[in-house]
């Protein structure tokens, strides 16, 4: 465990504590594993064994054709491996819970969108703690199937990667980021019956890290205490125990760094509140424009007529006008004639 800095006195400690108690804690499985994507795509594409080789991330934003406002837990453009036979995209989900017909359209309208997007192939990933093994499966939405790759991170691969990091950790040895990244799946992906038990195993484990960057050292840490709070949420004492101990293991620094997170969390939050408020408000002048366009066709359609009848008009004008001159020649030539007749005409 970190030797203990003035900073933290037990009253520090708790404080930090009763900060984390108060913030909010929604969703803390999609916003981890959103975290981690958006921060560690290319390790966590290794961990987690998505198809194909990891080229780079992409943006999660996806605007559906009804109009609403959806976002991918994660998005990677993937080169070819002997797994997948073409550069593509990838949308990657986190599922703990049974696909519903919701989620299914959901995941047509993310391949939909990286497809247009980006003119690729688009692989849909889904990682889950449900089922034996890696499988693929096919989902229908709007009439159409689509194979769906899943990744299984049962209690038999968490057991696994738990007596890995505990055997490196015992021996000493520098964690590479890959198994430093475990901490966070190994709670992300427990079943509900083990999660309290693993989650004491891993601050424990934690706390006895020797060697941790402070900057990943501040982003599991941030992702600890929202799994920590979402297993014990029936239990606050044990709660609050597990986030002293793992508060206590966290260099000051990297505890600095974390706590900005938050206060970027609530900023997005806020962000995502007006950028909704303006969608709304685009929606309204799209309407307007869209009535507009129709009423500018049919001026258009009216005058295309018009100018069809005026197009006629003058063609007939030029051919009078045609007749016209043609009728002044046979003239001149009769008045000539006539002339040479010596017969006068007015």
């Amino acid at each position: 465990m970190t030797e203990l800095s003035p900073l933290y006195s037990k009253e520090k400690i708790k404080r930090i504590v009763d900060e984390v108690m108060a913030q909010k804690n929604d969703n803390p499985r999609d916003s981890t594993f959103r975290f981690l994507q958006s921060y560690y795509g290319e390790a966590q594409h290794e961990s987690l064994r998505y198809p194909g080789k990891f080229l780079k991330s992409l943006g999660t934003e996806v605007f559906t054709p009804d109009n609403r406002n959806r976002k991918m837990d994660g998005a990677e453009m993937v080169m070819p491996d002997d797994t997948i036979p073409v550069k593509s995209t990838l949308n990657a989900e986190q599922q703990t819970t049974i696909v519903t017909p919701d989620k299914k359209d959901s995941l047509y309208d993310y391949k939909l969108e990286l497809v247009f997007k980006y003119k690729m192939p688009c692989l849909n990933v889904i990682l889950t703690n449900i089922g034996d093994k890696d499988h693929t499966v096919i989902y229908e939405s709007h009439g159409d199937a689509f194979k769906v790759h899943v990744r299984v991170f049962n209690d038999e691969e968490i057991y696994k990667r738990l007596n890995t990091l505990s055997y490196n950790i015992e021996h000493k040895k520098i964690l590479s980021l890959i198994e430093v990244l475990d901490f966070a799946y190994i709670l992300l992906f427990a079943q509900e019956n083990k999660a309290k038990e693993y989650s004491k195993k891993v601050v424990k484990l934690f706390g006895e890290v020797k060697f941790m960057d402070k900057r990943l050292q501040a982003d599991i840490y941030h992702v600890l205490k929202k799994l920590i709070r979402l297993h014990f949420r029936d239990d606050e004492l044990k709660t609050r125990e597990l986030l002293a101990m793992i508060t206590e293991s966290v260099h000051p620094e990297a505890i600095k760094m974390e706590s900005t997170y938050d206060k970027m969390s609530e900023r997005i939050d806020n962000l995502g509140d007006v950028i909704i408020q303006k969608d709304d408000a685009l929606s309204k002048k799209d309407e307007k424009i869209s009535l507009m366009d129709m009423e500018l066709s049919q001026i258009k359609e009216e005058s295309s007529h018009k100018d069809e009848r005026i197009s006629l008009m003058g063609m007939e004008l030029s051919q009078i006008k045609e007749e016209s001159l043609k009728n002044k020649e046979e003239l001149i030539k009769l008045k000539s004639i006539l002339k040479e007749h010596n017969i006068e005409v007015d």
